[in-house]
């Protein structure tokens, strides 16, 4: 008897090379996302969960505001963004980088920050 094949759902909130729900439920979400050279998430925050961030291969930038911060993960590090905490991923790597988010538990919602995401590009 053959199980049925499982396809995660994307993330239609923006493009990047990868992003797949690998688990969700009720107050948690896992995200496997490959950024490529270049990409990034667009600015965001969630009002009611912390973004744990484990890099699983390549190079991944988490940059942060108040106080302005980046930290570079690789292969196997991990990273935790506070909830309410303004923040980006970026590929700035010439290889594509791919990485896991653990959020939760509370209300999973990722809310867009369009101003910051100007004041970056201009």
């Amino acid at each position: 008897m053959n199980s049925p094949t499982l396809k995660p759902s994307v993330n239609p909130l923006y493009k990047i090379k990868q992003s797949l729900i690998i688990a969700q439920c009720g107050e948690m979400r896992v995200i496997d996302q490959t950024l490529a050279p270049g990409e990034s998430v667009p600015w965001h925050l969630h009002p009611s969960t912390a973004d744990y961030v484990i890099c699983l291969r390549g190079e991944l930038e988490i940059r942060e505001i108040n106080p302005d911060r980046t930290t570079t993960l690789r292969p196997l590090e991990r990273y935790l963004v506070p909830e309410k905490e303004p923040h980006t991923t970026v590929n700035a790597s010439a290889e594509e980088c791919q990485f896991l988010i653990v959020q939760g538990p509370g209300k999973v919602e990722f809310r867009a920050l369009p101003k910051l995401e100007s004041m970056q590009k201009g």
